[in-house]
């Protein structure tokens, strides 16, 4: 998955845009986060705007799906 593909599948269940940032599209205030930097991508929980639990990955691949996983098992409850 990449995160072209993250981002349809996350609009086709309906998860609001307000909780997840991917690739530094928008600010987000309490969600999730991923970016890519140094050659690595980084998945973090959001909260006020502060990055924490930061989650490292080799791959695009990786990273995309344990960011729809997490989104999915918080949000979809």
């Amino acid at each position: 998955m990449n995160i072209n593909e993250l981002r349809d599948k996350l609009k086709k269940i309906k998860i609001n845009e307000k909780y997840y940032s991917i690739y530094n599209d928008k600010y987000v205030d309490e969600g999730m986060a991923l970016d890519f930097d140094n050659e690595k991508w980084i998945l973090s929980y959001v909260e006020r705007g502060e990055k924490y639990d930061k989650q490292y990955f080799k791959n695009e691949n990786s990273a995309c799906k344990e960011m729809y996983r997490t989104l999915v098992r918080v949000l979809k409850k």
